[in-house]
């Protein structure tokens, strides 16, 4: 356990899983996926704010639509918090790990991808 918490082991495993994210969102699948799912929140956005509820059993409907363009719009939201919190963790690794190593042998990890 004690190599888990190792801030250069931690930060070359959250280096490699930031990458692995960064792959998955430059696919030309998750495009398609990201597009698909857009025009899908469009489309509901359409139907929410243009068709007037005539009926009071229309709320459900109208609240599930909501509810299915919150759960399409947060997917992309959703990677882009990941591979901002992982930013966010490897600079501070990287912190962390500069200033317990000496600043004039230029093995900082500063420069790390």
């Amino acid at each position: 356990m004690e190599i888990l918490n190792d801030p250069q082991t931690r930060l070359i495993n959250l280096i490699e899983e930031r990458k692995g994210w960064e792959k998955l969102t430059s696919t030309p699948e998750w495009l398609k996926l990201v597009t698909t799912l857009q025009g899908q929140a469009d489309d509901l956005q359409r139907n929410i704010i243009y068709h007037p509820l005539t009926s009071l059993d229309e709320i459900y409907l109208q609240e599930f639509r909501k509810g299915q363009l919150e759960g399409r719009l947060s997917v992309t939201v959703t990677a882009e918090t990941i591979l901002s919190d992982l930013d966010f963790e490897i600079s501070r690794l990287k912190e962390q790990l500069d200033a317990g190593t000496d600043t004039t042998s230029g093995a900082g990890f500063r420069s790390a991808p």
